[in-house]
């Protein structure tokens, strides 16, 4: 299934991109609807965005720059340690265009 966009925004379908702050509020969580992850996809094109992978599982990947990445094989990701909602968009959206 091909991912949804404003062509005007680029801006990812609210019907497969849900975003909103975790419960702890320390973090940011992005859920992808019927999407599943390719985990050994996503740890490839994490490491030549020069992301440290952390934990590798079968159903997570826990990845580390200047934030912290929790890809999950179900179509959610969680973002640690980023300022705002604003950068936190940003940065999920770059990777999920280069793993989708």
């Amino acid at each position: 299934m091909g991912r949804k966009s404003c062509q005007n925004c680029g801006t990812m379908s609210k019907e497969l991109f849900i975003f909103k702050p975790c419960k702890t509020k320390a973090a940011f969580q992005a859920n992808f609807k019927n999407i599943q992850f390719n985990l050994k996809n996503v740890e490839s094109v994490l490491k030549k965005e020069e992301y440290s992978i952390e934990i590798s599982l079968n159903d997570l990947i826990i990845a580390k720059k200047n934030h912290i990445l929790n890809v999950f094989k179900n179509g959610k990701i969680i973002i640690k340690n980023v300022d705002n909602e604003k950068e936190s968009k940003e940065i999920i959206k770059k990777i999920y265009k280069k793993i989708k």
